[in-house]
Protein backbone atom coordinates (compact mmCIF):
# COMPACT_ATOMS: atom_id res chain seq x y z
CA UNK A 1 0.00 0.00 0.00
CA UNK A 2 1.42 3.17 -1.00
CA UNK A 3 1.35 6.11 1.33
CA UNK A 4 -0.28 9.14 0.05
CA UNK A 5 0.74 12.87 1.05
CA UNK A 6 -2.55 12.89 3.50
CA UNK A 7 -1.19 9.85 5.18
CA UNK A 8 2.12 10.92 5.45
CA UNK A 9 0.84 14.46 7.30
CA UNK A 10 -1.10 12.71 9.97
CA UNK A 11 1.74 9.87 10.73
CA UNK A 12 3.86 13.30 11.04
CA UNK A 13 1.19 15.26 13.01
CA UNK A 14 1.14 11.98 15.71
CA UNK A 15 4.85 11.46 15.92
CA UNK A 16 5.18 14.93 17.23
CA UNK A 17 2.11 15.03 19.41
CA UNK A 18 3.62 11.56 20.78
CA UNK A 19 7.17 13.03 21.39
CA UNK A 20 6.46 16.84 22.02
CA UNK A 21 5.27 15.90 25.52
CA UNK A 22 8.36 14.10 25.77
CA UNK A 23 10.65 17.11 25.17
CA UNK A 24 11.27 19.95 27.35
CA UNK A 25 13.05 23.16 27.35
CA UNK A 26 15.63 22.23 29.47
CA UNK A 27 15.81 21.15 32.91
CA UNK A 28 13.53 21.73 35.33
CA UNK A 29 13.96 24.07 38.05
CA UNK A 30 12.36 24.68 41.36
CA UNK A 31 9.83 27.50 41.59
CA UNK A 32 10.70 30.93 43.06
CA UNK A 33 8.35 33.24 44.70
CA UNK A 34 9.42 37.27 43.96
CA UNK A 35 11.03 38.66 47.12
CA UNK A 36 11.41 42.55 47.66
CA UNK A 37 12.85 44.58 50.50
CA UNK A 38 14.51 47.99 51.95
CA UNK A 39 17.79 47.95 53.47
CA UNK A 40 18.45 50.49 56.16
CA UNK A 41 21.34 51.17 58.75
CA UNK A 42 20.71 52.77 62.05
CA UNK A 43 17.08 54.36 60.24
CA UNK A 44 18.80 55.41 57.00
CA UNK A 45 19.08 53.57 53.41
CA UNK A 46 21.70 52.06 52.64
CA UNK A 47 22.85 51.84 48.52
CA UNK A 48 25.09 49.30 46.77
CA UNK A 49 24.65 47.13 49.74
CA UNK A 50 24.63 43.23 48.91
CA UNK A 51 22.17 41.12 50.10
CA UNK A 52 21.87 37.48 49.96
CA UNK A 53 19.53 34.76 51.04
CA UNK A 54 21.73 31.76 52.00
CA UNK A 55 19.19 28.34 52.30
CA UNK A 56 19.83 27.04 55.76
CA UNK A 57 19.03 23.47 54.48
CA UNK A 58 21.57 24.27 51.83
CA UNK A 59 20.49 24.88 47.85
CA UNK A 60 21.18 27.79 45.77
CA UNK A 61 21.09 31.10 47.27
CA UNK A 62 19.57 34.40 46.16
CA UNK A 63 20.90 37.75 45.82
CA UNK A 64 20.21 41.53 45.08
CA UNK A 65 21.39 44.77 45.16
CA UNK A 66 20.23 47.54 46.78
CA UNK A 67 19.47 51.16 44.63
CA UNK A 68 19.46 54.32 46.03
CA UNK A 69 16.28 54.30 48.53
CA UNK A 70 17.77 50.75 49.45
CA UNK A 71 15.01 48.77 48.05
CA UNK A 72 16.17 45.25 46.76
CA UNK A 73 14.88 42.67 44.29
CA UNK A 74 16.01 39.02 44.52
CA UNK A 75 16.67 36.74 41.74
CA UNK A 76 18.08 33.25 42.20
CA UNK A 77 18.05 32.21 38.41
CA UNK A 78 17.22 34.94 36.30
CA UNK A 79 16.47 38.98 37.07
CA UNK A 80 14.41 39.28 39.66
CA UNK A 81 12.62 36.14 39.43
CA UNK A 82 13.32 35.83 43.84
CA UNK A 83 13.72 33.03 45.92
CA UNK A 84 12.76 29.36 46.08
CA UNK A 85 10.70 28.95 49.39
CA UNK A 86 11.90 28.01 52.49
CA UNK A 87 14.51 28.91 55.63
CA UNK A 88 17.19 31.55 54.85
CA UNK A 89 19.99 33.33 57.05
CA UNK A 90 20.53 36.41 55.28
CA UNK A 91 23.71 38.22 54.98
CA UNK A 92 24.16 42.00 54.19
CA UNK A 93 27.50 43.44 52.91
CA UNK A 94 28.86 46.88 51.83
CA UNK A 95 32.54 47.70 52.12
CA UNK A 96 35.06 50.04 50.26
CA UNK A 97 38.95 49.09 49.53
CA UNK A 98 41.29 51.40 49.49
CA UNK A 99 45.24 51.73 48.83
CA UNK A 100 45.08 49.70 46.11
CA UNK A 101 45.26 51.01 42.58
CA UNK A 102 44.12 48.18 39.68
CA UNK A 103 45.80 47.55 36.60
CA UNK A 104 44.21 48.47 33.16
CA UNK A 105 43.35 44.27 33.08
CA UNK A 106 41.46 44.87 36.38
CA UNK A 107 43.40 41.17 37.13
CA UNK A 108 46.39 42.80 39.06
CA UNK A 109 47.61 46.20 40.69
CA UNK A 110 49.92 47.77 42.76
CA UNK A 111 49.16 47.98 46.79
CA UNK A 112 50.45 51.39 48.64
CA UNK A 113 52.21 51.18 51.94
CA UNK A 114 50.53 49.63 54.51
CA UNK A 115 48.73 46.99 52.41
CA UNK A 116 45.11 47.25 51.17
CA UNK A 117 42.73 49.18 53.81
CA UNK A 118 38.92 48.11 53.75
CA UNK A 119 36.39 49.87 55.74
CA UNK A 120 33.07 48.29 56.14
CA UNK A 121 30.38 50.30 55.21
CA UNK A 122 27.94 48.23 57.05
CA UNK A 123 29.15 46.13 60.33
CA UNK A 124 30.82 43.08 58.76
CA UNK A 125 29.16 41.07 61.26
CA UNK A 126 25.55 41.13 58.71
CA UNK A 127 27.97 40.02 55.61
CA UNK A 128 29.02 36.51 57.57
CA UNK A 129 27.13 33.31 57.59
CA UNK A 130 27.79 32.59 61.09
CA UNK A 131 27.72 36.09 62.58
CA UNK A 132 24.52 37.75 60.92
CA UNK A 133 21.50 37.70 63.34
CA UNK A 134 19.17 38.07 60.02
CA UNK A 135 16.72 35.08 58.89
CA UNK A 136 13.80 35.39 56.50
CA UNK A 137 11.22 32.65 55.98
CA UNK A 138 10.20 32.70 52.16
CA UNK A 139 6.69 31.77 51.17
CA UNK A 140 3.99 32.84 48.81
CA UNK A 141 2.19 36.32 48.76
CA UNK A 142 5.49 37.48 51.27
CA UNK A 143 5.19 41.23 52.33
CA UNK A 144 8.44 43.09 51.33
CA UNK A 145 11.30 42.61 53.60
CA UNK A 146 12.64 45.21 56.21
CA UNK A 147 16.32 44.74 57.32
CA UNK A 148 16.92 47.10 59.79
CA UNK A 149 20.28 46.75 60.46
CA UNK A 150 22.26 49.14 63.27
CA UNK A 151 26.03 50.08 63.49
CA UNK A 152 26.71 49.52 67.11
CA UNK A 153 27.45 46.61 68.47
CA UNK A 154 24.81 43.57 69.29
Amino acid sequence: MKATPRSKRLIAIIVIALILPLSGCGPSRPATVPVTGQVLLDESPIADAVVMFVPKAGGRPADGSTDAAGNFSLKTFGHDDGAIPGDYTVTVSLMKTSNVTAAANDLSGEVGEGGIQEEWIIPKRYAQIDTTPLTAIVESSMPPVALKLTSGEE
